[in-house]
């Protein structure tokens, strides 16, 4: 009877230990059920608060669709030596005042497109509509649900724009041509309005379109712009906002931001836990978004709700804190705000790869950060994307500014940047991968423009031919890219 007190003993004390870690199990299923995710602020409004205010008879969105339904459906147009081209060519001419409208729409100060969860009545002449959807966003909507369907009609606009630009030049319509630029570029400011990164990166997408069809215009038909439209596009180029070589984060932010409000709870001090069943409510959501033809199982909804809630106290202590997650967040997308800012050869995209190792490091690690896995984007290659555009910027700028050149010297190429700066360009161009020089020379009859960086740079870390142009021409401009031989004429 006495040896088997110490056991009794023991079964006790074991029976009262797992008595009181299931109360308090149980207790932490009731807190994290009682206290649920609090929407504190409208995203929706909140974000639209970022939009550029302007006046209704400023707003170019009206024009632009009245544009948009001048100008009809069609997307892909032909190069000059495809059979289509002449049918093209009809096609453009027959809707000129369709790109008229364009070019007023993108001259305004802004778009003034407000984004919305459902598509609006205002838009039923351009945007597909159903009545039974419109009705005003409620707090309650997530960011994801917002809808931005201004920016594939703006892409097709500029595709538009760009393929008039070329018979602009074959009609000689040196005007028009000019008036095809500058509507492009006016569509990716526009375009970046909303402030997300897919904003930006559109419109930068449209940027680099407009600066293929300068180059591959002066490339093409270089006598066709006169003087004067040449000095405008030198002018346009120029006048580009710094900010449309940058990425801003405020936007993508404020999404994240959105879905921790809809996940964690909140102590009221900036601090809280990661409530699973509300994750799960969340994601079931945005996937229902994203499939609505998805047949919904109701018995397995249900195991997978109980087990959710069963697990949530575990994931809470698994997941990191509000605190920890809003912190990490805001810090890495400042810094890359901050690289973004400095030429590609000084930016240093070790942050990313730092929280890649961070969040991958453990299985432990993996679940800890689960959320920002999920939800943050890819920065390092936006940045780059977003900078490159200003050396193509600049590529083009080279190009007027050695027709420019050439046109008042009788028919001589520069023979080096001196001769451009400061009448037909500013500063001489520095290799946007390595930040060397960029040498201008005369090879015999042609015109040699090249980097003396005997390599370049593959940033970051990835195996990309860089997508800029410099030139080398005898009677005209020809485009090589880095690392290839111009052909030249022997003296």
């Amino acid at each position: 009877m006495s040896a088997t007190r110490p056991l009794r003993s023991v079964l006790k004390a074991a029976t009262l230990s797992l008595c009181a870690l299931g109360t308090l199990y149980v207790g932490a299923i009731t807190y994290l059920w009682l206290n649920r995710p609090a929407i504190s602020f409208d995203v929706v409004q909140r974000l639209n608060s970022l939009l550029p205010q302007v006046a209704e008879d400023q707003r170019g969105w009206p024009l632009f669709k009245k544009g948009m339904i001048a100008l009809g459906a069609q997307e892909e147009f032909a190069f000059p030596d495809d059979a289509k081209w002449v049918i093209d060519g009809e096609f453009l001419r027959q809707r000129t005042a369709g790109f008229d409208l364009l070019a007023q729409a993108a001259a305004r100060p802004a778009s003034g497109y407000v984004p919305s969860i459902h598509p609006q009545a205002a838009d039923a002449d351009l945007l597909p509509y159903d009545p039974a959807q419109a009705r005003p966003a409620a707090p309650s909507s997530p960011v994801f649900a917002l809808l931005l369907p201004q920016l594939g009609l703006q892409r097709k606009a500029a595709k538009m724009c760009a393929a008039d630009a070329l018979h602009a030049l074959d009609e000689g319509d040196s005007a028009r041509f000019v008036r095809d630029i500058s509507t492009m570029l006016g569509l990716a400011n526009q375009a970046e309005e909303s402030g997300f990164l897919i904003s930006q990166l559109v419109g930068s997408a449209l940027r680099a379109m407009a600066f293929e069809r300068i180059i591959m215009g002066l490339e093409w038909r270089p006598d066709v712009v006169s003087d004067e439209d040449l000095a405008k596009l030198t002018e346009i180029l120029r006048s580009i906002s710094p900010s449309a070589y940058t990425i801003d984060l405020d936007a993508e932010l404020l999404g994240i931001t959105d879905c921790i409000q809809r996940t964690y709870t909140d102590n009221g001090s900036g601090d809280g836990w990661f409530n699973s069943v509300y994750a799960t409510r969340l994601l079931t959501e945005l996937t229902a978004m994203s499939s609505s033809d998805a047949q919904k199982d109701d018995s397995n909804d249900s195991w997978s709700a109980t087990a959710t809630v069963l697990l949530s106290p575990i994931s809470a202590a698994l997941v990191a804190t509000r605190k920890e997650t809003i912190d990490l967040c805001e810090s890495m997308m400042r810094q890359c705000e901050e690289q973004s800012r400095l030429p590609i050869w000084q930016q240093d995209a070790s942050q990313e790869s730092t929280f890649e190792s961070l969040a991958s490091r453990t299985e432990f690690a993996k679940i800890k950060w689960t959320l920002l896995r999920l939800l943050f984007p890819a920065l390092s290659r936006a940045s780059h994307v977003r900078r490159m555009g200003e050396s193509q910027s600049l590529a083009a700028q080279v190009a007027i500014a050695c027709i420019q050149y050439r046109r008042s010297h009788a028919g001589v190429w520069p023979t080096n940047f001196g001769a451009l700066a400061p009448k037909f360009l500013d500063t001489p161009p520095l290799d946007p991968m390595t930040g060397e020089a960029v040498t201008l020379e005369n090879v015999g009859a042609s015109l040699v423009i090249s980097s003396t960086a005997p390599s370049h740079r593959v940033w970051p870390d990835r195996d990309v031919q860089p997508p800029w142009v410099w030139f080398s021409g005898d009677d005209q401009l020809k485009r090589w890219r880095a690392g290839e031989k111009p052909e030249v004429t022997s003296p």
